[in-house]
């Protein structure tokens, strides 16, 4: 990996517009040299929100390499991430937006700004909306399911809740490389940007060790006991999470009970802590804690037809496909979306 090189920035202000900023860091990065080189810049939106009177952090740190335009560049980047002794998630967008802060987005945050919610409003802001959400949710949920879980489990219902499309403070992320990609590659268009980004699960849980001491140790002070089950260790860790650590940042969670797709996707959440800021803020004000660091990266993933069917091969081959990822039958019916560019395997089954 080479050294990081700063983006040559047009303006002192910091406080720039998000478009702006991303024409900056992409007119840095024309170069089609073949290897990645790494440029460290920053996220720098507007003082507020249009959607929100809150005042916006100064600046959310990632670094971001030169674009990947082969399919044998994402294979040296998984080798790289593989050599590495820090443990990376990876969350997979098919397209790039113009503002940043869209991609780093819980589905709640999104609704909020697409109908134009305040969401430190004390009666109908987003923590409040949270609970009614959840509520009505818990009342009929026994109508579509054998199994409900326990009440109190929060976050095993915020899982459930994302799972089927309700809007939640959870941010998807996944253990596995290959499985951020194909969400980067799912809906991707031939010389469109998707994306693919990345945290280091080692060095944040390092963060939270620094910055939130006493929460982690009674987190870890909590053991399964003849009366305590796992499951029960389980939410009482979150609920120290979720009740007791009141400062803005982010937590990587998981429920005990695994829903089929989060098994199949090898995923985790990253749960923000203050409902009354975003999630990009939460997560600037942990790095912010930490004097910038540990940092994100932000990977653009420009193909052309040739390496974009490379890259679908792939998958198909290590068995990620919509498939495996969505167990059932709407699953495989998109995936035979992806069987487009493979025509060689309907071959033998033509000739009969």
């Amino acid at each position: 990996m080479t050294p990081f090189r700063p983006v040559p920035l047009q303006h002192d202000d910091f406080r720039r517009d998000l478009r702006d900023v991303q024409k900056c860091v992409m007119s840095s990065h024309r170069s089609r040299r073949p290897r990645l080189t790494w440029s460290r810049v920053g996220l720098y939106p507007s003082p507020r929100h249009p959607c929100e009177n809150v005042t916006l952090p100064s600046k959310l740190a990632f670094d971001q390499p030169e674009p990947i335009q082969s399919f044998e560049q994402l294979q040296k980047l998984e080798d790289s991430y593989r050599d590495e002794r820090d443990r990376w998630i990876f969350r997979g967008l098919s397209s790039a937006e113009q503002d940043l802060r869209d991609e780093l987005a819980p589905s709640m945050d999104r609704a909020f700004v697409r109908l134009g919610l305040i969401r430190n409003d004390s009666e109908n802001g987003a923590l409040k909306w949270e609970d009614r959400l959840l509520r009505e949710f818990q009342r009929h949920f026994f109508r579509y399911s054998h199994r409900t879980p326990k009440l109190e489990d929060r976050v095993e219902w915020l899982a459930i809740m994302r799972h089927y499309g309700a809007p939640t403070r959870l941010l998807d992320w996944t253990y596995s490389f290959w499985v951020g990609v194909f969400f980067a590659m799912d809906r991707a268009k031939v010389g469109k940007e998707a994306v693919l980004w990345a945290l280091p699960l080692d060095q944040w849980h390092a963060l939270l060790n620094r910055t939130r001491p006493s929460l982690v140790e009674r987190i870890r002070k909590i053991a399964p006991t003849p009366d305590l089950s796992l499951e029960d260790v389980k939410r009482r860790q979150h609920d120290i999470i979720l009740y007791e650590d009141n400062k803005q940042g982010v937590w990587p969670v998981n429920p005990f009970f695994l829903n089929e797709r989060l098994a199949a996707q090898q995923g985790l959440f990253l749960l923000p802590t203050d409902l009354r800021q975003s999630f990009v803020e939460n997560l600037a004000e942990m790095q912010d804690s930490a004097n910038g660091s540990p940092h994100l990266r932000r990977m653009p993933i420009l193909l052309d037809r040739d390496n974009l069917a490379a890259v679908y091969r792939h998958l198909f081959r290590i068995n990620v496909t919509k498939t495996t990822l969505f167990p059932g039958l709407e699953g495989f019916a998109e995936h035979l979306a992806f069987r487009l560019v493979m025509p060689e395997h309907f071959r033998g089954a033509e000739a009969l």
